[in-house]
């Protein structure tokens, strides 16, 4: 299975983490986190406790296995803001820690706005979803478009309220109409609208989490020519 990024199209990566990382196992699931410090380690368990709660609460197995490290440099090859990335291959999430987000060489504001805790937070729920929806699909495996849609509807749910509308209000793009507007093309040019068009179809009445249950059973969103 290819890697799955959030926001870049990149395949090859540099990565470097500390010789003094600190490893932590999270309580109550099946995490390990490996970090530069016991705090951050601790917040990062907080974070997937959650991830884990609230898509177990929509129908996934969340007792598989997470691996977790952040680090301050996580480039992409194409010199492109990097966020976070899930290795399918090794089962491991990469994320990029918040100091080095706020940093010049990551100036880009995501969705607009700039980088804050709570949005990096969200930024970690993105990736632990692509591993606990690895996990949860059929043997041929899912789409990338399925794999994003799941990702961005769980990162959203991770946010207040608050950040959420502020995120809404800036993209004035109304939900896909159906599944046939979700295309890799979109997602690869478009991936901040992919997002919002995605929540705002989850958040519609007739879609919500039996939407979901079918795409991870494979039934929607299936593998597209340009995947």
């Amino acid at each position: 299975m290819p890697r799955i990024r959030s926001f870049i199209a990149a395949s090859l990566w540099l990565f470097f983490i500390s010789a003094d990382a600190h490893s932590m196992r999270c309580d109550s699931i099946n995490a390990e986190v490996l970090t530069p410090d016991k705090k951050l380690s601790e917040s990062i368990c907080v974070v997937a406790i959650q991830t884990a709660s609230f898509m177990k609460k929509i129908g996934f197995n969340t007792s598989s296995s997470l691996h977790i490290e952040v680090n301050q440099n996580l480039e992409s090859l194409h010199f492109t803001p990097v966020y976070g990335l899930y290795n399918g291959h090794d089962n491991k999430i990469e994320i990029i820690d918040l100091a080095s987000h706020l940093s010049e060489s990551h100036s880009k504001k995501p969705f607009g706005l700039q980088m804050n805790k709570e949005l990096h937070q969200s930024f970690i729920a993105h990736e632990i979803s692509h591993a606990y929806t690895q996990a949860n699909a059929p043997s041929s495996g899912l789409s990338l478009v399925a794999h994003e849609y799941i990702a961005y509807v769980v990162q959203f749910s991770m946010l207040s309220s608050t950040l959420r509308n502020s995120i809404l209000d800036n993209y004035k793009v109304a939900a896909f109409e159906d599944e046939n507007e979700m295309s890799a093309l979109y997602l690869h040019l478009n991936p901040e609208y992919f997002a919002v068009k995605s929540w705002r179809h989850y958040i519609s009445p007739e879609n919500g989490d039996s939407f979901i249950k079918g795409v991870v059973r494979g039934e929607k969103l299936k593998f597209q020519a340009l995947e």
